[in-house]
Parts: C-alpha cells; structure tokens; sequence
C-alpha cells in the first residue's frame, strides 16, 4: 500500500510515540526523535511533509527546540501534542495546530493529520502556534524594541508578576511601577552595567501593584543591540520573589521563627558544619524538588553529601567563598550547577552566611539554596541572540573578538583570521534596492559556508565583512588553496554584479595582546590595492600596509579640517585647464581641477585624496569648497569683461542626491553674480547606478536654471548615449583611453569616431580628453569631435595664468 508521505515525532515519552505509531504507521512513512536529534533528523530526510512534535510541559527548552523548528524550516506542517491542561488553557479560537491525545481516539489523531495536510498553513498561523506556547512560560516577559512601550510585547505571566495588564503599563511608563525607594538604585545597576560593557544584568526591586500591594520582583534584564538596523531591544523576565526575599531577610532571626517560614520555602534551606563534606544537620522539605533527595538522605550525608552534588569544576570556587564569607563575617551568594539523583545537572543560586559564638567561633552555615535552572536557559537563548546575527545566523563580532581575546589571554598565538570585504556591494543599493540586497547577502553567505571546516569557521564582523577564523596558523600552501576555494565560491557572484573584494589576512602574534587589533588589520589588508582591474584579490597584512593606512588618516584629518574648519583654506586650491573648440581653435572655457596640498606630505594627487573625501562622505562639504572657488574664479573673469567662457566644475552623485544640493549650487552663484550660462557641472558615468527617477528629477532642476551638463569619462562604465540623451546632457566627455590611440592611420577606426557620429546623430556635443599630440588633435578635428582638452593645448593652470591665457587667445581673434 502506497504510503501518503513521512511524518517526524519528536517526543522523549515512549508511550506517546507508540500511540502515535498505532494510528498513523499505515498510512504514513514514520520516523521518531527526541527533541535534542530532532535537526539532525529533519536534515536526513528532506521529504518530510509534517512534525508532530510534544510539548506537554510548561519547560522553557522545550518551547525553546519548537520555535526554532518553525523558524528554522517554515515549510514543515506542524502538529503539537499538548496535555489536556495545556490544551484546556489555549483559546479555542487559537488551537489550531495543538492536539491532545488525552481527550481523543487513535482515529481522530490520523483524520486531524490528513485536514493538516491538505491545509494550507498561513504564516500568521504558525506565529500563533509559537505565540501560544510562550503564553505558558512560568514567568513574565517584556520585549521592548527602543524603549517604545507602544510597540511592547507582554506575555500573561508578565501581568499577574507585575499585577498592570499591558495596556494598562504602556499608560504607567517604563519601570514607573518601581518602588521610589528603589528607583535610584535601579537605574545605578543599569548605568554601571552600561559602563563595564555589559549587555545584560539583574536586579531585585520592590513593585507598586495596581491593586496598591507591595511585592519582591527579580528581573533579568538585556539590551540587544539590532545588526543593520539602529536601535536596541530591551528584553525584561520578571518573576516574583517576595517569598524568597522574606525568607532571606528572616535567616537572621530565631529558630523558631524561621521554622514556621520552612513550609512555605522556594528551594533548599539548610544548617551546615564547616568540614569537607559541609555536612548537613538540617535540610528542609524542598530538598526533594531541587535534588531528588528526601531531606533525611541528605542529613550526616545519610545517601550522600551536599558536598558530592556539587558539580567538581564549581567546587573550588564554592569553598573559596565559604572561606572568605567565613573570615569577613559577611553574607554569600552564589551560582553553581549540582547534579540530581537522576543524573540531570540543574542551576541554583545559593544565599548563606556563616553563624559564630560570643567568642567568635564558627558554629555552622546557614543558607538556601533556589533553582535558577530556567533563567539560566534563558540566559543561553539571550547570549545567542547577543552572538549572532540572526538573519544569517552566523556568530557575531563580539563572539569572534572574545574567542579570540580568550585565546590571547591564555598566551596562545596560534591562529589566523581571514577576512572578506564586500564593502563595495553597497553602491547596488541605490540601482536594485534593499530586497536584492538583502537576498544577494544571504546567497554570498550560504556559498561562504560552503567552505568552512571545523578549523576554520566563518562570522558576521559587520554589514558586507565577513571573516574567517583558523584555530591555527595556516601556511602560506593552505591560505593559497583556501583562496582557490574562496575564488571558486563566489568568484561567479563577484564577476556577475562587479564588485570589488578584498581578502585580508593576518596572523596572530604574542607581540599583539587585543583581539581587535587583528581585525583591524585583517580588514586593512582587505582593502590594499595593487591592480584595479582585479575584482577578488589576497593580500596578508604587514607594515607598508600599516604605513599606507597612517598616511591615509592623516590626509582624512586635514581633508576634515579644510571641509568644516576655518583656516585651512590655503590646503585646497583649484587649477584650471582650457577646453578648446576643435572646429574653431577659440577658448570655450575651463575645467576647475581640485589641487591639495598636505602639510606633512606636500602635494597630494587627486587620484590619492578624492577617494578619502568620497569613503568619509566629506564630499557634501568639501564640493561647496571646490564651488565657492570655481565660482569665485568665474567672477574675476567677469570682471576682466570676459563673458563668453565656462568654468565645468566635477559634482559626485552624492552631490547631486542631496536635497539641497541645487537651492545651495544656485545661491552660491546668485551671490557671486555670476550668470549661470558661465557654470557646467561634470558627472562621471557612475551616476547611472543611481535611481533613474531621482537622477532623472535632480537633473532637470538644475537645466532649468540655465546650467548645463556634461558626462565625463564616457565610455568606461556602462551607460548608453540613449540613457544620455533621454536625460538631456549637453556634452558627452570621450575618457583618453579612446583618444590616445589615435593616429593618421587609424582615425576613422576607432571608437571615438563611433561615439562622435552618435552624439551627432542625438545633438549631443563631443568632447575628447587627454588630447596630447598635433597628430591626435588635427585627426579629432577630421572627424567632427567639436571640443577637447589636453597637454597639446595646454596643461591646467593657476589663476593667474588662466586669466592670462584666455586673454592672449581673445588678442589674436
């Protein structure tokens, strides 16, 4: 009989996988796990078409293992067996998804698994499944995105601990429910947890119910910073512990006294000597839930010694406490694991203090001792969520930095961090938008995962860096081959969408003691250049790099000072090179080339310093600069009555996106009294990249104005004289690579003889750079290029002798 698909079960109950195995082995292929081998069991058999997955208990691991089969494998239907209980709690309306074998036949179960087959389960669905379970976590639960208590999330728990509904806490404020005399102290545990770099602390705090009560409340508290995004999650597990804090308050107190509160005790009170065993002469009822040992066993260590329960690696540290509580007289807290009677290890919290006679002798300790096993799950799932990046679950920079610190603190230097810089991917945001990116990403990522190994593991370090790390140091054989596989991985992306990516490499070393100073090497290295036309490159990190980055940041801090700071005005000056009329042999004007001068370094081409304007976004700042020049220099022509030349001045795309690039570009001209037929701006072809509608708007404001523009370095990228046209430039900028080719010989075979006969074609005028010979020149001119420029004309030149050049050409008219 053909089967009608496979079905996994995840349980630990015996009982429950054969029921299920009853009713359903006949007409479906089974396979069973316990929770802990359930992703091993979902990844070996691909066509499951469903889990039926236990959750008869209120334990947080276990909600914990179903929420993330659900986010882990959206595809699946599921199915949660519930207790009668459990099931009986959930609103009807929300039951969907739940089960309960308790109040059902073998029948019914296999007719509720065909209508889930047939169903098509919405998302919105299964987060209800997700949502109903964490509605029974035996404690309250706030998720706070920014502190914004209008887009909070409150379990129901989270109402009776803190006794305000929701509603009614978004009303009441953040942390308004707090006790006034405990406010202060509150906000001091947070700042100081702040200041050591803590992203997650507790504190115990008095609660001003609705109601008018008074109630203990212990809250964990966490701030997780959002990857990508600004902005923070604050995450709040309150539980109440006015019970326990009475208690604690009362162990000063007599015998008696505390003998009346035994009954009603959370956890393990107990009365020890101070010998090996710490052995116990009093051990109340609660023994038995948090050990497994009735008190009588626990008591002359009758079965076996507290001491025993204790897992070894904690012991060390729980006698050292006990010793110096016991020489400075003080009370004691501490967290430990102890393993049960059957076998499980459990968190506890232990509170103790050592009693003493008249003279001043020990007598005994005195404590209790609570289970904290469920906050120290959440623990776990809260530090996961602070080491990874969860959309592409991979392990964070601060789990790299603090593997790597660990190691370095154990004076182990054997490693080696490998790290890919994708940084250049981001100019594809402005062309396909954050969707392709966000799928770009994740695809670049399942192919890096392709090569890790249990050496060499990959992590998130930031947006487009993603690093490698190796327990080892690799030699320079393996980095070889690791980079063929790296290449072979995503060279086909790389070269599809043409982004450059650098691989850096850096080993560790005992003369390095910071975790960060790696990756910041690694990620120098990664951006070391030695051949622009290579897309992936490897370079390992050594001090010319080091050097190359100091200087670099010298120039930026100068670039900075000139860009928003008085005074500096000397570094930056503007030289001005004629653009001729071919056709004519007439001035048409000038184009505005930005000079700088280091105070350190002299001289600074502008292939070296417009890149560091461009990567620190000083280019808003510094381009208003490079305007007030041009434009000052338009004036002096003005008033040396010179009326008839431009002054083309190079804008960025970043320039031009600005919303208040035009309305400023305008003003600064209307200020000077220039009139805006003697201004050109300048793009270059990578504006195409941008948004056809923003350029498209941004452009036509200012050609209204009378301004007209130009595409420089036409014929390099990947933009089309239709593109152009359709935008409207007045002048296409053949780039010198097209010009310097040419000779008698093969003037009307190259490339610039097709682009000068299109714009022809379209009514765009040409312009050929990097004119150098009479040869180059006079063959331009035969094939109807109308303007150019190069050191055959004239190189750029200062003020002074740009007035003087223009001035000699109108004499000889």
């Amino acid at each position: 009989m053909e089967k009608n698909g496979q079905i996994l079960v995840v349980s630990n109950n015996f009982n429950t996988k054969n029921a299920v195995k009853t009713a359903l082995e006949n007409d479906f292929i089974l396979f069973f796990s316990t929770p802990s081998e359930m992703f091993n069991e979902v990844e070996k058999h691909p066509e499951l078409c469903g889990v039926i997955f236990e959750l008869k208990d209120e334990n947080i691991q276990s909600v914990e293992q179903f929420s993330r089969l659900y986010l882990k494998y959206p595809r699946l239907k599921l199915l949660v067996l519930a207790s009668k209980e459990f099931y009986e709690s959930i609103d009807e309306e929300a039951r969907f998804g739940f089960w309960c074998m308790e109040t059902s036949t073998a029948a019914d179960l296999l007719n509720k698994i065909y209508e889930l087959k047939e169903y098509p389960l919405s998302t919105i669905e299964k987060i209800s499944l997700v949502y109903a379970a964490f509605e029974r976590a035996p404690f309250g639960i706030m998720i706070i995105p920014n502190d914004n208590l209008e887009l909070a999330l409150f379990n129901r728990k989270n109402d009776e601990v803190l006794g305000y509904t929701g509603e009614e806490y978004k009303k009441l404020g953040l942390n308004k429910e707090t006790h006034p005399d405990d406010l202060q102290r509150v906000a001091e545990i947070e700042k100081q947890a702040k200041l050591l770099g803590e992203n997650s602390f507790n504190v115990t705090k008095r609660v001003i119910k609705k109601d008018g009560n008074i109630v203990w409340v212990e809250q964990f508290i966490s701030i997780i910073k959002l990857e990508k995004y600004e902005g923070f999650s604050r995450i709040v597990i309150s539980w109440d512990v006015t019970k326990q804090k009475a208690v604690e308050d009362t162990l000063a107190e007599s015998d008696r006294a505390r003998a009346t509160l035994l009954e009603n005790l959370p956890g393990m009170a107990y009365r020890s000597l101070n010998d090996k065993n710490w052995t116990m002469e009093f051990v109340s009822d609660g023994a038995l839930a948090l050990t497994g040992y009735r008190p009588e066993e626990l008591i002359d260590n009758k079965t076996v010694s507290y001491y025993d329960l204790i897992v070894r690696v904690h012991r060390p540290r729980i006698r050292q406490a006990f010793d110096e509580a016991t020489k400075s007289k003080k009370q004691f807290r501490q967290e430990y694991e102890i393993v049960t009677r059957n076998g499980t290890k459990k968190w506890v919290s232990e509170t103790a203090k050592p009693v003493f006679d008249k003279k001043g002798n020990l007598l005994f300790y005195e404590g209790i001792i609570t289970d904290i096993n469920h906050m120290k799950k959440i623990e776990k799932q809260l530090k996961h969520f602070q080491q990874y990046d969860q959309k592409l679950n991979l392990p964070n920079r601060e789990y790299l930095i603090d593997k790597i610190q660990a190691k370095l603190d154990s004076k182990n230097y054997s490693g080696t961090i490998i790290l890919v810089n994708l940084k250049e991917s981001q100019r594809l945001y402005r062309s396909h938008g954050y969707q392709y990116m966000e799928l770009l990403t994740a695809s670049l990522v399942t192919k890096l995962k392709t090569i890790e190994t249990s050496r060499i593991t990959l992590h998130y370090a930031e947006e487009d860096l993603f690093v490698f790390y190796a327990k080892y140091q690799m030699t320079r054989e393996e980095i070889k081959k690791f980079y063929a596989e790296l290449k072979s991985a995503i060279g086909h992306t790389i070269s599809r969408e043409q982004i450059r990516s650098g691989i850096g490499v850096t080993f560790l070393h005992k003369s390095i003691s910071i975790a960060e100073v790696y990756l910041q090497r690694a990620r120098i290295a990664s951006e070391f250049i030695d051949d622009e036309n290579a897309l992936i490159s490897i370079h390992i990190y050594n001090d010319i790099m080091d050097q190359k980055v100091k200087r670099e940041e010298h120039l930026r801090q100068e670039l900075i000072a000139i860009s928003y700071e008085p005074g500096n005005e000397h570094k930056l000056r503007l030289m001005f090179q004629p653009i001729i009329n071919l056709q004519t042999g007439k001035v048409r004007g000038f184009e505005a080339l930005a000079r700088f001068t280091s105070d350190k370094y002299g001289p600074i081409a502008p292939s070296e310093f417009i890149p560091i304007v461009e990567n620190n976004r000083l280019i808003i700042a510094f381009g208003k600069k490079i305007i007030n020049l041009a434009v000052s220099f338009a004036k002096e022509l003005l008033a040396t009555g010179i009326h008839d030349c431009g002054i083309a001045i190079n804008i960025s795309v970043l320039q031009l996106l600005d919303p208040n690039f035009a309305q400023d570009l305008f003003a600064r001209i209307e200020s000077a009294g220039v009139p805006p037929e003697m201004i050109m701006i300048e793009m270059t072809e990578s504006i195409f990249s941008t948004n056809y509608e923003q350029l498209s708007e941004a452009l036509a404001e200012i050609k209204d104005y009378g301004i007209d523009t130009a595409i420089d370095d036409f014929g390099t990228g990947f933009s089309s004289l239709a593109r152009i046209e359709r935008l409207n430039f007045n002048t296409v900028k053949m780039d010198r690579v097209f010009v310097t080719p040419i000779n008698a010989e093969n003037a009307e075979q190259g490339i610039a003889q097709d682009i000068i006969n299109i714009c022809k074609k379209f009514n765009i005028q040409s312009l050929a750079e990097g004119i150098e010979t009479k040869e180059q020149y006079d063959a331009l001119k035969g094939l109807g290029c109308e303007f150019g420029q190069g050191y055959y004309m004239s190189r750029p030149l200062e003020v002074d002798a740009a007035i003087e050049y223009i001035k000699n050409a109108k004499r000889k008219k």
